[in-house]
């Protein structure tokens, strides 16, 4: 059970509890309303030595001790120092000590709690109320109302998206903060505002449930009734299948009508695909979609493949046809050509490589080994 502290007071001759705080204080006279102990240093004071010819507000500045009626602390003379100080000095020197006093403190403390009340309780009955109504306050404050309150922010943003009119707005969080304390009735209506608050919040995120996910299906429904395209379907389905409001038999239906759609676009699509910019279009569009039941895909790659690889070998064929000095190859710049051979800067110095050896600047890889020229493999030309 969480702790609740009183803060004893005396009133019109009458002990109360004047004010009611989740943290305990040692000034003044805060009990705990648990344990009924009280919450300042009620232990003796250090004894010290004075004058019986001195003033009372002397003595205690004296030795450092202060009364204090209110936390039921008083100046108290040692029998043992009364009888010292009166072989040694005729009985005008005596020690003292401060006491509390526990039984004063019990009368008082059992007047005060009989005195409170709370939701047509009194004394005990009332406080032990208190003390489970507070605690349960303070573990939801602590655990669950930031949460709480953050889903009903959640709930609020879907509500504006489908009109629905949000009628909560949690104010128990900011209300009383657990550092400060209240008169008695603020604290227990308090207490009982955010008990009601709990219930509230709970129901609002209820009917706010109930109502969006009446509204998100009827949205589905809607979307997949009416003819759309493929992009639209893809998106469609997948915010059908992760909403927390899915409903399956609209999910399936979607699945279906995706499909459908699918089949008639794939095919179209590749019988129009004529273009090496048509088929990169048709394998980006349908690996997106994850679909390709008649492997279109690997066709339109091999064919990528062949287009590529003739582009490549007669840009390398029209390259050696027309290589003439000043022209860049993989190797550097050729400074020379001879029949079949082709002299080049190389940054290895300069080499002679077969014209048929000989490629474009950045189509392949020069090597130089042991000073001899290693022409690429594997590129078809």
């Amino acid at each position: 059970m969480h702790p609740l502290y009183g803060r004893l007071e005396k009133k019109f001759d009458r002990y109360r509890i004047t004010k009611l705080s989740h943290k305990p204080y040692s000034n003044n006279a805060w009990v705990n309303l648990l344990t009924r102990r009280p919450q300042w240093q009620a232990y003796e004071g250090k004894a010290c030595g004075y004058s019986r010819t001195e003033k009372k507000s002397e003595i205690f500045k004296n030795c450092n001790v202060k009364e204090s009626p209110a936390q039921f602390k008083y100046f108290s003379e040692n029998k043992v120092g009364s009888i010292i100080g009166l072989a040694l000095s005729a009985g005008l020197v005596t020690t003292g000590s401060l006491k509390f006093n526990e039984e004063q403190f019990q009368k008082a403390y059992l007047e005060a709690e009989k005195s409170l009340t709370y939701q047509g309780l009194s004394g005990r009955k009332a406080v032990e109320k208190l003390l489970n109504e507070s605690t349960k306050v303070q573990a939801y404050k602590i655990s669950e109302l930031q949460l709480s309150t953050k889903k009903i922010h959640t709930l609020s943003a879907e509500s504006e998206e489908y009109d629905i009119a949000v009628s909560f707005n949690p104010k128990c969080v900011s209300h009383i903060e657990p550092e400060y304390y209240y008169q008695v009735e603020m604290f227990k209506k308090y207490v009982s505002n955010c008990l009601n608050e709990v219930t509230s919040i709970t129901e609002e995120s209820e009917r706010l449930n109930r109502l969006i996910k009446a509204a998100v299906i009827k949205k589905q429904k809607e979307l997949i009734s009416h003819p759309v395209s493929l992009e639209k379907l893809h998106v469609l389905l997948t915010s059908l299948a992760n909403h927390r409001f899915s409903d399956k038999t609209i999910v399936e239906k979607a699945k279906k009508l995706k499909e459908k759609h699918a089949l008639i676009a794939y095919e179209k699509d590749y019988k129009s695909a004529s273009s090496l910019f048509d088929y990169e279009k048709f394998i980006t569009k349908y690996n997106r979609f994850n679909f390709d039941p008649k492997s279109y895909i690997k066709k339109l790659e091999n064919k990528i493949f062949i287009i590529k690889k003739n582009a490549f070998i007669a840009r390398v064929k029209a390259f050696r046809k027309s290589l003439s000095e000043g022209d860049v190859s993989h190797c550097g710049l050729v400074v020379n050509v001879r029949d079949k051979l082709a002299q080049v800067q190389t940054m290895n110095g300069l080499h002679f490589i077969l014209i048929n050896q000989i490629y474009p600047d950045s189509l392949a890889t020069c090597l130089i080994r042991n000073n001899i020229y290693q022409p690429p493999k594997g590129l078809g030309i």
